[in-house]
């Protein structure tokens, strides 16, 4: 049993899996999430990004002052050195 505010088990195994995912993948599952939408309903990443370049940037160096700054699917998404994915949308 869990009381409101502490995370379950399953809550901690998503996070933790999410953390293994690639930035490219973890951009796509956030969006998808803040939409309502699946990802297979999203548009390819490759169409805004190229998604191996993005995983190169972040993933190397962990660059902290590193910020990638593009258009997806109707946001406006930053994505941080440090992994950190920020969205906004296009719109607003």
């Amino acid at each position: 049993m869990t009381h409101a505010g502490t995370p379950s088990d399953a809550d901690r195994s998503l996070r933790n899996s999410a953390d293994e995912l690639e930035p490219s993948s973890r951009l796509v599952l956030t969006v998808a999430d803040r939409t309502g939408a699946s990802f297979e309903e999203l548009p390819p990443l490759y169409e805004a990004i190229d998604p191996e370049a993005l995983d190169r940037l972040v993933t190397a160096g962990r660059t902290p002052s590193l910020e990638v700054h593009f258009a997806y699917a109707g946001f406006r998404v930053s994505v941080g050195g440090d992994g950190a994915i920020e969205l906004r949308r296009a719109d607003s």
